[in-house]
């Protein structure tokens, strides 16, 4: 019987895990140190100084930056997806008005087209059904606008406490914002919307991982065109 075997009779069996501590600490050792005998294994001592070098390539530092930029270089997620809120209540209000004068304008036309003599009655029918359609997106583009209102809002108060909750709400809305932009073939509104959407889903699996949080943020936090930012 080997000296292993009769102190693991004598003691016990000892715990995996202190073994595997055991052999994890004794990784680099310098070729002059003398060994140690425990449990039938040399076992060498380790500088302190050594562990903790290694657990600094093993992990990025705590003051580096995790989180991706917006759009690569412009600032830090968190302050991309409140500028671009921002920018959403402008768009809101520009297809408000615009919706608004167009509904008039066809609400005009239809004035106009019961003065006007046609010949043939399917031909101002189906003006009328043409006017009728542009009335009904007109309307439905206010509906959505004034919906998406409740949206950006949350998308800000997300952004601002930190809850990848309302960020991923908000990010859902502007999905389904550029799909219906896609569906009545309003391109220029669906490339927006979806540069929308775009900072609302990294930031979300940036509090997701942690690489974005409240106590970080004074590490993430960059923009371009602030001196004071973090490089």
């Amino acid at each position: 019987m080997t000296r292993q075997d009769s102190e693991t009779e004598k003691h016990g069996e000892q715990p995996q895990h202190e073994h595997n501590t055991t052999v994890a600490s004794t990784v680099s050792v310098s070729v002059n140190d003398s060994p140690s005998l425990v449990g039938g294994q040399n076992v060498y001592s380790v500088d302190p100084s050594i562990i903790q070098q290694l657990s600094t390539i093993a992990e990025p530092a705590a003051t580096d930056r995790q989180a991706i930029l917006c759009c690569g270089f412009c600032c830090d997620l968190l302050r991309a997806c409140i500028i671009v809120n921002v920018m959403n209540y402008v768009y809101i209000v520009a297809t408000f008005f615009i919706s608004w004068n167009g509904i008039q304008i066809v609400n005009t036309l239809n004035t106009d087209l019961g003065e006007v003599d046609y010949v043939d009655d399917d031909a101002l029918n189906d003006r009328y059904s043409e006017l009728g359609t542009y009335e009904g997106l007109y309307f439905l583009f206010i509906v959505v606008e004034l919906v998406g209102l409740l949206f950006t809002t949350l998308g800000i108060v997300g952004a601002v406490k930190f809850n990848r909750c309302l960020v991923l709400t908000c990010a859902i809305w502007y999905c389904f914002e550029a799909i219906f932009a896609m569906c009545v073939a309003v391109w220029w509104a669906a490339i927006i919307k979806g540069f929308f959407a775009y900072p609302h889903i990294v930031l979300f699996a940036a509090l997701t991982t942690g690489k974005i949080s409240r106590q970080r943020y004074t590490i993430e936090r960059y923009c371009c065109c602030d001196s004071d930012s973090d490089v």
